[in-house]
């Protein structure tokens, strides 16, 4: 696999923001790409902006959470904390 190359588009793609990842705790697993879908791993998983993750997680804050570029998880979810 080229890493350099898919270095090159997500630089294309996001500039230097971080890109972050949401997890559906009902179907544990990863958003995929575009909210098209769920992956059981990271390969698969939809990488988007802050800002893309926090809104669709405080949509539906008791069964996703946000997934930050170090693996922590957030949670939305007042109950949660």
């Amino acid at each position: 696999m080229d890493f350099q190359r898919a270095q090159v588009l997500k630089t294309i793609i996001f500039g230097s923001e971080q890109t972050y990842m949401i997890w559906a705790r009902d179907n544990q697993a990863y958003y995929r790409c575009q909210y098209a879908g769920y992956s059981t791993d990271t390969a698969g998983a939809g990488r988007y902006t802050r800002a893309e993750a926090e809104a669709e997680c405080r949509r539906v804050p008791h069964e996703l959470e946000m997934v930050c570029p170090d693996g922590t998880h957030v949670s939305f979810d007042r109950s949660a904390a």
